[in-house]
């Protein structure tokens, strides 16, 4: 299991509220509207034309101006424009109207609640009449952001008749209101603050809005402690108020997580209280050029079985734009029947800007536990590890030998100076490790770092600690980099120095640490098995086990 740390960092959110004009005024001109075909719509329903903006839409007047209706001959022909009113405390609508006619025509006007689908008729309009339509909407009227509708529904119209429709006018009434703002915080942020508006009218005295916190994606206890309590405003525009939210760091990978803010009651009934914020927390546990260090240990009867892949399809003095977006594999060795699955962890890794921290295993959505990333010059390069226990204890042990191991998902920057650079990165690994009685005992240690180097002046080198050596027999040690690749000679090396001496670790590809040394070099490699391993086409990935049984000395 991955234990988990919990400093305990404090958030500090501010709202404010600032003063805001009261009054809009929207309008529309129509200019002239015209038909000549049966059922025949017209949707105005884009947003209205503001004037005297005051940063908030929805409040005020919301205004048509000179509407021009002409139906030729028409029959089922409606026009209509939404209204962006939800939230106001009361709503009236007023419009002048003037026609001229030879006939029985009418216009009906309805008020639409786009919420419950229902036509309410507010007014009729004849020909050769003039006059005025007042009306004020419901509650569930102006919840819906209704529309107003102009509607004829007789094909008797000739080709001179109109009615002008003008000053078309909703009047909407607000009262006091309290907004806050979404905000964005890291995991180790000490303090924050985020805004609030108290907009439209000022309230009648002191009032006070009762909060609470609420998660999303976060959980309250693990990433954050639960908030709640009143802010208490002194009924003026501009007053501010603070809430203060506590944030639970970890050194888990888990990438931005949300919790809400919401309002939930207040103490003057006038008060809109309705909008709500959320509050993003952005993980800080991505590592920069990790160093080689102790990452699990196993001591008693144990082993281990590797699989991995690659998601370049050719080598990287080809085409190094060129991946592929799945990648499968089978185990380099085989589990005994009898073996107890331990542990599981899967590595991947990539080019790219940020980390990919979700990738697919087996169809399953896998999330990192651990992040590391790394630099080559500007070039950023990631390296993700998740413990994929219960996955692998899934499958039944009889099948995992044979098991086909499909991996997906990552993302893998294959664009603009990667390419070019000849160093797109994408690869993955799983080890599994098992326990079983008939074994030898042995000292089992994993070590993971993630660190780059290219054309290194010097030796780069590690010290591994802690083993005692009963025998020499069935010494061996397997290593996993990235990107290396095949047709480099002579420059790269890799050893191991004990009390035997230096010696070179070699049998992979074409690196036979005589002619040619080039141990990274894409390929899957083990000479602890027969008959050996040795695949040179995972482009990107050395996944190498060497036999080491000679260079050991026992008791060393």
């Amino acid at each position: 299991m991955l234990n988990r740390i919990y400093p305990l960092i404090f958030v500090l959110i501010t709202i404010i509220v600032s003063n805001v004009n009261a009054q809009d005024t929207f309008r529309d001109n129509f200019d002239i509207v015209s038909y000549s075909n049966n059922n025949d719509t017209q949707n105005f329903s884009s947003n209205w034309i503001e004037q005297n903006d005051n940063g908030s839409p929805s409040n005020g007047d919301i205004r048509i101006n000179s509407i021009q209706l002409r139906f030729r001959n028409m029959d089922d022909a409606w026009i209509y424009r939404f209204v962006p009113i939800a939230g106001a405390s009361s709503v009236t609508l007023k419009l002048d109207y003037n026609a001229t006619s030879r006939g029985d025509e009418q216009l009906d006007v309805y008020i639409y609640n786009s919420n419950t689908f229902v036509w309410n008729l507010v007014g009729l309009i004849n020909t050769s009449d003039s006059g005025t339509i007042t009306y004020v909407l419901t509650s569930d009227e102006i919840a819906s952001n209704p529309a107003i509708i102009f509607f004829s529904d007789n094909n008797d119209w000739g080709n001179t008749e109109t009615i002008f429709v003008d000053y078309v006018l909703f009047t909407a009434q607000y009262g006091p209101t309290v907004t806050v703002n979404d905000v964005t915080f890291n995991e180790t942020d000490g303090t924050g603050s985020i805004t609030a508006t108290h907009s439209s009218n000022a309230a009648t005295g002191p009032f006070t809005v009762n909060y609470q916190t609420a998660d999303i994606t976060v959980t309250a206890g693990t990433d954050y402690a639960l908030s709640s309590g009143a802010l208490n405003f002194n009924g003026t525009v501009g007053d501010t108020e603070t809430i203060t939210v506590s944030i639970l760091d970890d050194t888990l990978i888990e990438g931005p997580k949300d919790f809400r803010i919401d309002f939930v009651s207040s103490s003057d009934s006038i008060v809109d209280f309705t909008d709500t914020a959320t509050i993003t927390i952005d993980d800080n546990e991505v590592r920069s050029n990790t160093p080689l260090s102790l990452f699990r240990e196993y001591n008693g009867y144990y082993d281990y079985a590797l699989t991995g892949g690659s998601m370049r399809d050719q080598d990287n003095s080809g085409n190094t734009c060129s991946i592929v977006t799945t990648s499968s594999n089978t185990l380099t060795t085989t589990v005994p029947a009898t073996a107890q699955k331990e542990q599981a962890f899967l590595f991947w890794t990539h080019s790219g800007t940020s980390p990919d921290l979700q990738v697919t295993l087996e169809g399953q959505n896998i999330n990192a536990d651990f992040a590391n990333e790394s630099f080559i010059g500007a070039l950023s390069f990631y390296s993700m590890i998740a413990d994929v226990t219960t996955l692998v204890e899934g499958i039944p042990i009889g099948n995992i030998r044979t098991n086909t191991f499909d991996f997906s998902g990552l993302n893998v920057d294959n664009t603009s100076s990667y390419c070019s650079g000849q160093v797109t990165l994408g690869g993955w690994s799983l080890m599994i490790f098992y326990e079983e009685a008939s074994l030898p005992a042995v000292s089992l240690k994993l070590y993971q770092g993630f660190q780059g180097y290219q054309n290194a002046t010097s030796p780069v080198s590690f010290t591994l600690d802690g083993f005692y050596a009963i025998a020499a027999s069935e010494a061996k040690t397997t290593i996993l980099s990235w990107e290396g690749y095949q047709s480099i000679t002579g420059v790269e090396q890799l050893s191991i120095t004990t009390s035997l001496g230096t010696n070179r670790l070699a049998g992979d590809g074409e690196n036979d640490g005589v002619t040619v040394d080039n141990p990274y070099n894409s390929t899957i490699f083990d000479n602890t098995v027969l008959p050996n391993i040795n695949n040179t086409t995972t482009y990107g990935l050395d996944l190498d086990t060497y036999d080491i049984s000679s260079f050991i000395a026992p008791a060393e």
